[in-house]
């Protein structure tokens, strides 16, 4: 069926319309922003002047946004029919990725293996965030409303989330797993999951990422560093430079290239990209990027919610979800709001897997923009005399053609009675 012979709400594809121009032009101003930190700062490498280090950073973005907007055009190509028939496909590569990790391919960095060396360097983390939405996506859609489903029906998505949050604890990437356990968390809810498994799931999760906290002393001191004061030399050296690099940019901040903070902070290019923002271009600049990623997060949703498929509903609430924790949480850890982890800003950080992925993730919202307003035909569920859902197995099929067979049987016995009874009483009269 071709797009001009499909059935549409035009209401819903004119937001659906708007809420793309606005995501766009938010997600322009954002890699925008990116490359202007970039330019003035990515040249600062542990305190000094470091030219090779500057152009291996412009190069690698400069790869990384042509590889995101070729994603970005594969993405709106895909028909958007044969988006639900990639969910397989994409989780179990998620899964090979993660289990590549371990193997001589990986890469042992900081004290754990985080990303994977196949001619080309990339962290399969932000690969596992959408896979795992997209999986989640289409089996909250086929069990539908989940404060309704029984339990079984929660073991493959279990075993699936439980086996990614396995091996990226094991990688050790506790940041990964608090992201991955969110985005689980978040999906849930928005498949109308009952709040009495959400707590057991919330609890269970604080229990396990304590227990992975504690067999590393490294990362829990970075974890309750609360006070950045309180070791300024040890734990508390990165967020007390964050902090003072926010303040320091006052309400217009320093100006391009005045940052005074890109000398000693570490990950200035990345994980904490917006303190040195904050000081360049102060709280007035600082304030509209948290506005854009709120446009971005909130676009994605009125985009979601202009789709009549479920899965294609929960996918693009997924997505926004990815690029709305992710922000919350970086810009969270830089004001000091979160405990200090890797969490790098969509858009913005120095870096290829994370703006590859998030501008890949942006064609799938824009695939989703096609099919605003669609009407969506769901399959007849039938539902037993007592009003229970009877599920379409193949025994229940086979069950329903005899008994339809038997119907009609009967029905044509029925009828030749009848006519018997007719011609006997035009015979005789009784």
């Amino acid at each position: 069926m071709t797009e001009g012979s499909r059935k549409f709400d035009e209401t819903l594809r004119a937001t659906s319309k708007r809420a793309l121009n606005t995501l766009l032009l938010s997600v322009l101003f954002l890699t925008a922003a990116g490359w202007v930190m970039l330019l003035d700062a990515g040249a600062i490498y542990k305190g000094i002047y470091n030219p090779a280090y500057f152009s291996s950073l412009v190069d690698t973005r400069m790869l990384a946004m042509f590889s995101g907007l070729g994603l970005v055009g594969i993405a709106w190509l895909i028909p958007p029919a044969f988006i639900r028939k990639l969910t397989w496909p994409v989780i179990i590569l998620a899964v090979i990725f993660l289990i590549l990790i371990f193997t001589p391919l990986g890469v042992f960095e900081r004290g754990s293996r985080r990303w994977l060396n196949v001619g080309f360097t990339f962290q399969p983390i932000e690969f596992v965030k959408l896979a795992l939405v997209w999986f989640l996506a289409d089996r909250f859609a086929r069990i539908g409303q989940l404060s309704k489903a029984g339990m079984k029906q929660f073991i493959l998505p279990g075993i699936f989330v439980i086996g990614l949050v396995a091996l990226v604890g094991a990688q050790p990437n506790l940041s990964g797993v608090f992201f991955l356990m969110a985005l689980t968390l978040a999906m849930a809810i928005l498949g109308g999951i009952n709040w009495k498994p959400v707590m057991v799931i919330i609890g269970g999760a604080m229990v396990t990422f304590a227990g992975l906290l504690a067999l590393n002393s490294d990362r829990l001191a970075r974890f309750v560093a609360y006070d950045p004061l309180s070791n300024l030399s040890d734990t508390g050296y990165q967020l007390s430079q964050s902090l003072w690099a926010v303040t320091n940019g006052g309400w217009f901040g320093r100006g391009p290239g005045g940052s005074i903070a890109m000398y000693s902070l570490p990950d200035h290019t990345t994980d904490f990209v917006f303190s040195i923002l904050s000081e360049e271009w102060g709280f007035a600049g600082g304030t509209l990027v948290i506005l854009l990623f709120a446009l971005v997060v909130y676009s994605g949703f009125r985009i979601a919610l202009t789709q009549n498929d479920p899965f294609r509903l929960l996918l693009g609430c997924g997505i926004a979800s990815i690029i709305g924790i992710q922000s919350a949480v970086n810009i969270g850890v830089v004001l000091g709001l979160l405990p200090t982890t890797g969490v790098p800003l969509p858009f913005i950080s120095a870096g290829g897997s994370n703006l590859i992925l998030s501008l890949g993730a942006i064609g799938l919202l824009m695939n989703l923009s096609r099919t605003a307003g669609e009407h969506y035909q769901a399959k007849a569920v039938p539902e037993t005399s007592n009003g229970k859902t009877l599920r379409y197995t193949k025994s229940n099929r086979t069950r329903n053609k005899i008994s339809n067979r038997s119907s009609r049987k009967t029905q044509k016995s029925r009828n030749s009675l009848s006519e018997r009874k007719r011609r006997r009483v035009r015979r005789t009269g009784t």
